[in-house]
C-alpha cells in the first residue's frame, strides 16, 4: 500500500514537473503518443504580457482626477522648482519648451508644459531646477493639452541641471554623452544618426534634411519605433547566441535591453 502511495505521489510530482515545465518552455512542440500537441507557451510571450500589465497599472495609477479642471493645481507655488522632463525639448518660436513633471506640495506628481529660457536643449528623463512660475492654459489650448495629461503651464529662468539625477541619470548621461559625439561629426549624416540611433531629431530641421526626407517618404525612418527595437534586439540576441547564452537567460537579457535602449531614446 505504502509503494503505491508513493508511486501514485511520485507520479503527481512528475505531472506538476511536466506542467510547470510546459508552461516555461520556450515554444518547442510537445509529443504526445503518435501525434503533437499544441506548442508551449513561450517565457517570451509571459514576461512580456507582465511587462504590458505593469505598464497599464502604472498608467491608471497616475490619471489624477485633478487634472479635469483647467486652472494650475494646489500645491504648484512660484519659486525654485525641480522639472524631470517627460519629452526631450524643443525650440520653437518663443523660445525652448517640453512636457515635464512636477511635485506638489503633497508629494504627488503633476504634469506641466514647459517654457524656459537658455541654450541647452535638455533631454527627456533630465532633471533640471529654475525659478519658475505657473499659469493655467488657455480655453483653446486645454483640450488638447488635457488629454495628455497636462495639468498647465511652466515658465522658468536660470535653469540648469540637478545634481541628482535618479535612476535613469546613467542612462540619460550615456544619451548627452553620445549625442556630443555626434556633433563632432560634419555635415547631415550626424543629424540623421542622432535621430536614428539616438531619438534625438533636434537637428533634422537644420539644412532641410527633415523636408527632403518627406518629400522622399522617408520620414518614418527617424522615429524610433518598434521596427528599430526589431533590429536592435536581432543585433543583440546574435551576439547572445554567438557567446553560448541560454535561451532563456537571453530572453531575460533582451528584456532589460529593450527597456534600457528605450529609456535611452527618449521614451
Amino acid at each position: 500500500m505504502r509503494r503505491c502511495d508513493a508511486l501514485r505521489m511520485a507520479s503527481g510530482g512528475l505531472r506538476v514537473s511536466s506542467l510547470l515545465d510546459s508552461f516555461l518552455g520556450e515554444g518547442h512542440v510537445r509529443e504526445g503518443g503518435n501525434r503533437p500537441l499544441r506548442p508551449r507557451p513561450p517565457i517570451t510571450f509571459c514576461v512580456a504580457a507582465a511587462v504590458w500589465i505593469c505598464a497599464v497599472c502604472l498608467t491608471v495609477m497616475r490619471i489624477d482626477a485633478g487634472l479635469i479642471d483647467r486652472g494650475v493645481p494646489e500645491g504648484l507655488r512660484a519659486g525654485e522648482v525641480v522639472f524631470e522632463l517627460a519629452t526631450d525639448a524643443q525650440q520653437g518660436d518663443f523660445g525652448k519648451s517640453a512636457q515635464a513633471f512636477v511635485r506638489r506640495s503633497d508629494g504627488s506628481r503633476v504634469k506641466v508644459l514647459l517654457s524656459y529660457e537658455g541654450d541647452v536643449l535638455y533631454f527627456a528623463r533630465e532633471r533640471i531646477v529654475g525659478a519658475a512660475r505657473f499659469s493655467e492654459l488657455s480655453e483653446s489650448s486645454f483640450a488638447r493639452y488635457a488629454a495628455e495629461g497636462i495639468a498647465c503651464r511652466a515658465n522658468a529662468s536660470d535653469v540648469r541641471l540637478c545634481a541628482e539625477q535618479g535612476v535613469f541619470g546613467p542612462v540619460v548621461a550615456a544619451r548627452r554623452w553620445a549625442a556630443g559625439r555626434f556633433d563632432k561629426i560634419p555635415g547631415m549624416g550626424s543629424a540623421l544618426l542622432r535621430a536614428l540611433l539616438l531619438g534625438d531629431r533636434s537637428h533634422l530641421e537644420e539644412g532641410g534634411l527633415y523636408d527632403a526626407m518627406k518629400t522622399v517618404g522617408l520620414a518614418h525612418m527617424v522615429a524610433v519605433s518598434g521596427s528599430h527595437l526589431a533590429v536592435v534586439g536581432a543585433f543583440a540576441a546574435a551576439i547572445l547566441a554567438r557567446a553560448g547564452v541560454p535561451r532563456r537567460v537571453c530572453v531575460v537579457a533582451l528584456c532589460l535591453m529593450y527597456a534600457t535602449y528605450s529609456v535611452f531614446t527618449g521614451l
